[in-house]
Formats: C-alpha cells, structure tokens, sequence
C-alpha cells in the first residue's frame, strides 16, 4: 500500500451543497484506491487546459509544505495538470490521460524529465506520447477502462439520460468571424474542407494544414483555430443527436448553459434537469433510473471511448452510443446499439423503447461483460507493474 498525490480538473459542475465533491470517474478512483488501503492526498482544481503551470517556485507555500510532508510514493496526475513536482518528490509521476495529449499541461517540462513519467494511453495516443513527449513505450500500459456505478433495480423515471457538458457558450465563434470577413467562395470551400480534415484527424494543427497547402487563403489561417474548433464541433454533435430524441423523453443533466443557450429547438431546453449529477453516488441513480443511457463522444475520441461508457454499461440502463474505433477491441463479441448519426440514434432508441426485452438483454450482456473483464483491479495492477509502485 502506498502514500499517492492526486490532481485532476474537477469539470465545470459543482455541487452548493457539498463544496468537496467530485466529478464521478475520479470519485469511482479515489474510493478504489482508498479501498486498497492506500493513503490518498487530492487536489482537484477547476483550472482546464493550463499550458504551463509551473514548478515549486509558482506554488503557494502551504500546498508545497503540504506536499512535502505528505512524501508521496506515488503521484497520479490526470492531463498531468498540476504543478511540475520533479524538484519536489522522488516518485513517479503517472499520468492518467483524461482526455488527449492535445490537452496535458507542463509539456516542455516533461521533456526535460522524461524518465520520470509514465502514462496510459489508447494505440494511437501512443504515438503522440513517443514522438511529442519523449516517452519510451516501456513506461506506457495499455487504457483500460473501469467503472465504479453499480446495477441497482430502481423504479424507471426517465425513457432517456444524458450527462454531459455543452462545451461552449452561445457567442460569436471562429466561424462567425471568418464570415464577417466576406470571404469568396473558393475560401469557403476552403475552410469547409478544413473542417472535414479536423473531423477526420482532431489532432491536427492550423500549421499542419498549412503546410500540406490545405490552407492557402490569409483569411481561412487567420480563423481557423483548430483549438476552438473541436470544442464547437463537438458542441454541435451533442446538439444534433440530443435534439433528435428530445421529443422522446429525455432527462438532460450537466453544465448550466444546456438551459440558458437557445438551439432553435425548444424541446431541447426543456428536457434539461436544473439538479447537480456530479458524484459516483448521483451519477448512478440516474443511470439506474433510466431504461437508455446516451453517449455522445467529443470528436478528440478518435480511439478510445469516453468514460461514461462504462458506466452506462453496469448500470440498469441500456448504452445507446455513437461509434469508436477501439469497441471491436475492448468489447469483442459484444454487441449493443451504436449510431452513425443523428437520425439512426432516434431509430435506435424509438425501437427500444418499444422492445423491452431486447433493452433488457443487452443490459444484462453488458453488466455481465463489464463485471468479468473491468475490475478495478486491473488499474492497479497494471500502474504497480510499470511504476514498482505496490498499489
């Protein structure tokens, strides 16, 4: 057993009624890691996408001592969002990819300590962590996903949930001011084109484009900003897909703004629920609640699936998802819903709504599945293995 630091975004959800809440995969961590009697020290933040946060020197005094007294064996650090701690602790530091590499802060101080890191990733992400972070691949372990929600037989209150956030706000975008510039149409097609490639690799970067000659207009490079991009592009994929199947019951949880932007849909708005579903605890109530759990991925998932799969899966509800290339991967033999787009998810959850016993076929295949392959053993085995840390 062992003394492990924790830092992770805690997301944009907080709860006014318990100031000390976490986001539901970590809360579903932090107890796995308790319940192997290990020491747990946390610091979740609300601070998204830092490039650079900083050594010892930018902490305040009373973390830093905190930290040192606590002589951590073991630091978990997802998106490695966190302060550099390498002039700090002795241990390793594991990064547990959150979300893409696209997205980890300290970049450049990793590569200043390469052997120090260790990280889990997806078959691509790999790549990106050798070739951009100096990463040997003996100190990368495969994904593996796990979850902390279990099956409870509750009454059903809603036909359809979805947790999740709307990723940005109703304002004027890239898109809007590459429009105020009256561009022609070939520019455009241009910046259409530009979007298809985005969609197709969401790791690309405006000089990537610019390089391969896909952006050649002075106006498409001065608004195509691939950061924002994915953000709006994923926004819009939730949008579509959500107000395809509002009509049909759906109960909507996550940030505020779901209630506050207008979608030119009204039943959307209105299937928004204003009650906080952050923790393992709120998270699986409502998923046991529900007959369909929707998942509705950010394009960055290229490989990999989001979390909430998982979830989904052990719980009473039926996982209804878009499609990801690693599911034949990590779920072979097993087959529940997926949709390509919009209108085959209505389709999808029309005929399970109106199909109880398949709904509760592919539920049970799930539960089953997801007890016997993703225990949360495998997590710590897996991160004592590469580090030599025993968790």
């Amino acid at each position: 057993m062992a003394r492990i630091l924790i830092a992770f975004y805690n997301g944009k959800t907080t709860d006014p009624s318990d100031p000390d809440a976490v986001s539901v995969f970590y809360d579903a961590f932090i107890r796995g890691l308790s319940n192997g009697k290990n020491r747990i020290k946390v610091y979740p933040h609300a601070q998204f996408g830092v490039k650079d946060w900083g050594g010892p020197e930018n902490m305040p005094e009373s973390i830093l001592a905190d930290i040192r007294d606590f002589d951590p064996e073991l630091c978990i650090f997802f998106n490695n969002a966190f302060f550099d701690l390498t002039d700090v602790v002795e241990c390793p530091i594991f990064v547990y990819s959150a979300d893409s590499p696209l997205y980890y802060s300290n970049k450049d101080r990793i590569r200043k300590n390469p052997d120090r890191y260790y990280y889990n990733a997806y078959s691509t992400m790999k790549e990106v962590l050798v070739e951009s972070l100096d990463a040997s691949e003996d100190h990368i372990i495969e994904y593996l996903p796990f979850t902390g929600v279990v099956r409870e037989d509750l009454p059903f209150r809603a036909n359809i949930s979805f947790i999740g956030s709307k990723f940005t706000k109703s304002e004027p975008t890239v898109i809007n001011q590459f429009m105020e510039t009256d561009p022609d149409e070939q520019e455009i097609r241009e910046y259409r084109n530009c979007i298809q490639k985005l969609i197709q690799n969401p790791y690309l970067r405006t000089k990537d484009l610019i390089v391969s000659r896909e952006i050649t207009s002075p106006k498409v490079e001065a608004w195509f900003r691939t950061d924002q991009l994915r953000w709006l592009i994923s926004d819009e994929k939730r949008i579509n897909v959500l107000r395809s199947i509002a009509d049909l019951g759906l109960d909507l949880y996550g940030t505020e703004n779901w209630r506050t932007d207008y979608y030119h849909a009204g039943e959307l708005n209105l299937s928004y629920r204003n009650r906080v579903v952050m923790t393992l605890a709120q998270n699986q109530e409502v998923y046991n609640t529900s007959r369909i759990g929707i998942s509705v991925g950010h394009i960055q998932a290229v490989d990999g699936f989001p979390w909430r799969t998982l979830d989904i899966m052990a719980s009473a509800a039926c996982l209804v998802t878009d499609d990801h290339a690693d599911f034949a991967r990590y779920f072979p033999g097993l087959e529940f819903p997926i949709y390509q787009d919009a209108y085959e998810a209505r389709e999808i959850c029309k005929e399970l709504l109106g199909n109880e016993d398949k709904r509760q076929r592919i539920v049970r295949q799930c539960n089953a599945f997801v007890q016997e392959e993703y225990p949360f053993a495998k997590i710590t085995d897996e991160i004592s293995r590469i580090t030599g840390v025993a968790i």
